[in-house]
């Protein structure tokens, strides 16, 4: 499965083609704490993440997460993971990235946000209890 399901599935959701930067850089992280290749899946994973933070940061609609979560879950296979792994996410996040990370607001606007890795620890945490 190409990534390409998991940015058009992203685009109905939010109703916008551009998407925020930040997937790239959880994925990025995911990617290289459990030593797995990028795909739809670690794509996903990370889309979910950034779209929970959007909703905690800027009222990002819940219910547009949870219709991108229910449907991703059946196009593509998300990578499991437990909190043992969040340090190891969290270390492949940079201090500069967590000042300029983009979120989308309640509007599916892109806003540039300062996270702590407590809040990226949280998303984490979500992703995984879901």
């Amino acid at each position: 499965m190409d990534i390409d399901i998991t940015d058009r599935l992203l685009s109905a959701i939010i109703g916008a083609d551009k998407h925020p930067k930040s997937i790239r850089t959880i994925e990025d992280a995911i990617s290289t704490a459990l030593s797995l290749h990028k795909d739809a899946g670690t794509y996903a994973a990370a889309a979910i993440c950034t779209l929970y933070l959007s909703h905690y940061k800027h009222g990002f609609p819940v219910s547009k997460l949870r219709t991108f979560y229910t449907n991703i879950k059946e196009e593509t296979t998300l990578p499991l993971f437990d909190c043992k792994a969040y340090n190891s996410i969290l270390q492949a996040i940079s201090d500069r990235q967590l000042d300029n990370f983009e979120l989308m607001d309640d509007r599916c606007n892109i806003r540039e946000t300062q996270l702590t890795k407590a809040e990226i620890f949280e998303a984490l945490d979500f992703y995984t209890n879901q």
